[in-house]
């Protein structure tokens, strides 16, 4: 693992998978945190969207979320499908592949992904510049 870059295991209660905290940057003030859990094969993590954006887009981290736009409206689920597609597309999976599991009518959402790694993850919650 590179030198600027953090990964934590956190211990959480009930039986529920570890949380661990993945993210990269200069200093601890300037760390970007991605909340996620591992299990199966599967990454499991929070996403919020912004809906109706200029353009479809991963924006980083907020809040242990990763911060994604979407140009789609909410509505009909159009939002939703568009996050989908964009997070297979970025993740190198099937659509099938990317599973809503909570907030489904919410800016917040859980999203399960099979076949994704937390390197990939890593590499979609730092900003592009």
């Amino acid at each position: 693992m590179e030198s600027d870059s953090i990964l934590h295991a956190c211990s959480q209660e009930g039986g529920l998978p570890p949380l661990f905290l993945l993210g990269s940057g200069g200093s601890p003030k300037g760390k970007t945190l991605l909340r996620y859990s591992e299990e199966d094969g599967a990454i499991t993590f929070q996403v919020r969207v912004v809906r109706r954006a200029a353009r479809s887009e991963i924006a980083g981290e907020h809040d242990g979320a990763l911060r994604v736009r979407v140009k789609a409206p909410p509505v009909d689920g159009a939002a939703n499908e568009e996050l989908v597609r964009l997070l297979a597309k970025e993740l190198k999976v099937r659509a099938s592949a990317v599973e809503k599991v909570s907030g489904f009518s919410s800016r917040i959402k859980g999203v399960r992904v099979r076949g994704a790694d937390s390197l990939a993850l890593q590499k979609l919650g730092v900003p592009r510049r």
